[in-house]
């Protein structure tokens, strides 16, 4: 049986919604902000029907009104919580989501109308461009990852600029090597050693950063090109992977204790030290206790959507950015909108600095709740989705006309790079690494992805495939001249 089938994935979120939209209505949930849900979950759900799983824009779509809207509506449902409590402002926000997914739904039909040539990264099919592409990719990924985490424990990895850009290669290393295995067994292998060592290596990093992207990102990545494989995973990797997501669900406080304590900023002396010092009462199983002494330390909780409940916060949040939105749209409607200087940061930030010199120092989603007072203190790196940076800027005119922009420019580059992602290394790497998180992703980062990402990202992976096809034909030159 193919996992990878629209109309039953459509179909099972749809009855899903369906069933989740009348308990709502017996939990005496606001009717408008409940239609504007559904709203939101119908564009997203057929503009995912209409492009399919193979498409890289239809994944685009439907994880944006995931992230969104979609998970926080279950999730809410299960808890018996109606969908506008712990709001600010439920029925603004709700609004405002309505029209992104709306914007984002436009945007895929304009993107498929609009015709720019060739893919630049087909599927690659010869097994040793594979091997050259997975081993360049992961040396690459592997010494910039190193250098970040030095960078980091030093003060801040800003300290070597764009080059954080090329780390992510690590992950499309994991892929084409998954790529690999299954090609030259003809699908009857899924793992070998080196790649389990690859897996686990790069996973036990993620933790030891205290990043939970970069711990999940792995398995996500190697599922991912399991399925647009072979169309399906079997069911012993699906056991497997059913335990390594509550691992994952387990360790996430552990892991978040650890950031709030610093330890991605200290020496390792000092980490060791700490670990050891707060290792007790980790393992008698107060680790929730121990995350909200450490959390209180640096910052109150801001968001509280799902009412108190403190678990579900921790992991549920992280899918559920309405709750980031809300404050911001609050803080506008009170204080008044930022202006234009918030979204030209965004393209400011993503200039290299030889053409200009007063680049944003900070991150404009921490600029925007600092200057609406939304800010409680904590890091400089809070989640503020591109739908909140855009009302901050320029209130309910921004959000008719900048998502929509936004998301043309998004998709077309999409587009032009890969859009089929069956059997396409670089397409799932985007799918697993960049695609996946959309719906938390900020006006910068949408700037920057087009602007500097991508295009750096496709260069490099075009002139490692022609340099490993130089290297081949040199090689088949070679053994064809001592055969002579």
């Amino acid at each position: 049986m193919l996992w990878l089938d629209t109309r039953r994935i459509v179909w099972f979120l749809g009855l899903a919604a369906a069933v989740a939209a009348l308990a709502q209505v017996l939990l005496h949930a606001d009717f408008l902000v409940l239609l504007l849900a559904l709203v939101s979950i119908t564009c997203g759900l057929y503009g995912f029907w209409l492009f399919g799983v193979f498409n890289l824009a239809g994944w685009a779509c439907l994880f944006y009104m995931a992230g969104n809207v979609l998970i926080a509506f279950y999730a809410k449902t299960v808890l018996l919580q109606p969908l506008n409590s712990n709001l600010v402002v439920p029925l603004s926000s709700f609004w405002v989501q309505a029209v992104c997914c709306f914007a984002m739904f436009v945007a895929l039909i304009l993107a498929h109308w609009i015709d720019v040539g060739k893919p630049l990264i087909p599927p690659i099919t010869d097994l040793t461009v594979l091997r050259l592409l997975s081993i360049w990719c992961l040396i690459i990924g592997c010494v910039l990852k190193v250098v970040m985490i030095i960078a980091g424990r030093g003060g801040s990895q800003q300290d070597i600029g764009g080059l954080t850009v090329f780390s992510n290669l690590l992950y499309l290393g994991i892929i084409a090597r998954t790529a690999l295995v299954m090609l030259r067994s003809d699908g009857k292998r899924l793992l070998d050693l080196p790649l389990i060592v690859i897996l686990a290596g790069v996973t036990a990093s993620g933790v030891l950063s205290t990043g939970k992207g970069e711990t999940a990102y792995p398995a996500v990545c190697f599922v991912l090109t399991v399925l647009f494989f072979k169309g399906r995973l079997p069911w012993r990797y699906v056991a497997g992977l059913v335990g390594g997501i509550v691992l994952y669900l387990t360790i996430t406080p552990l892991m978040l204790t650890f950031r709030y304590m610093g330890l991605g900023t200290m020496s390792l002396s000092k980490e060791i030290e700490v670990i050891e010092t707060i290792g007790p009462t980790l393992l008698n199983g107060d680790v929730y206790e121990m995350l909200a002494t450490a959390h209180t330390h640096t910052k109150r909780f801001a968001y509280d959507y799902y009412g108190g409940n403190g678990k579900g916060q921790l992991i549920l949040g992280r899918f559920s950015s309405i709750q980031q939105i809300d404050p911001v749209i609050s803080a506008t409607q009170i204080r008044g909108t930022l202006g234009r200087e918030i979204i030209l940061d965004g393209f400011r930030a993503n200039t290299p600095k030889v053409l200009i010199s007063n680049k944003p120092s900070e991150i404009t989603g921490f600029t925007v709740i600092k200057s609406l007072g939304v800010h409680e203190g904590g890091g400089t790196h809070p989640t503020v989705p591109l739908a909140a940076i855009v009302y901050a800027a320029y209130g309910m005119m921004g959000i008719i006309f900048i998502p929509l922009a936004t998301f043309l420019a998004y998709l077309l580059v999409l587009k032009k790079t890969c859009w089929d992602i069956r059997g396409n290394i670089f397409a799932i790497f985007l799918l697993g690494v960049q695609v996946i998180g959309i719906h938390a992703a900020e006006f910068r980062h949408f700037a920057g992805f087009v602007m500097r990402d991508l295009p750096i990202q496709v260069i490099t992976v075009l002139l490692m495939q022609k340099l490993a096809v130089f290297m081949t034909r040199r090689h088949v030159e070679f053994v064809s001249a001592l055969v002579k």
